[in-house]
């Protein structure tokens, strides 16, 4: 089966969409729910989960925005001068409630 560019896709662009977002998931920098003086917030990098799902292939980039749970926390830079990014952020988690720390 071959894409709009003749080329077949890879398993990983084939795998199902609730298997991606599991791995997703398991990607997310550890955190002890248990204890939040040891909670670690993703940083808004390009290349570290989430955003780095985004820039694989369409497919994934779909799974990776339509999965709040990983844009559930963040870590905010200090140079962030502009709330645009926290707002995407906080769109992307859709219902769940933010989660941030200051960086």
């Amino acid at each position: 089966m071959e894409n709009a560019a003749g080329m077949v896709p890879s398993g990983a662009q084939r795998a199902p969409a609730d298997v991606l977002e599991m791995i997703f998931l398991i990607c997310l920098p550890e955190s002890n729910p248990k204890n939040y003086d040891h909670v670690t917030f993703p940083r808004p990098s390009m290349c570290e989960a989430p955003m780095v799902f985004g820039q694989i292939c369409q497919s994934w980039r779909d799974v990776a925005l339509s999965t709040p749970r990983l844009w559930a926390c963040l870590s905010i830079p200090e140079e962030w001068s502009s709330m645009i990014w926290m707002k995407e952020w906080l769109r992307r988690s859709q219902s769940l409630p933010l989660s941030f720390q200051w960086t």
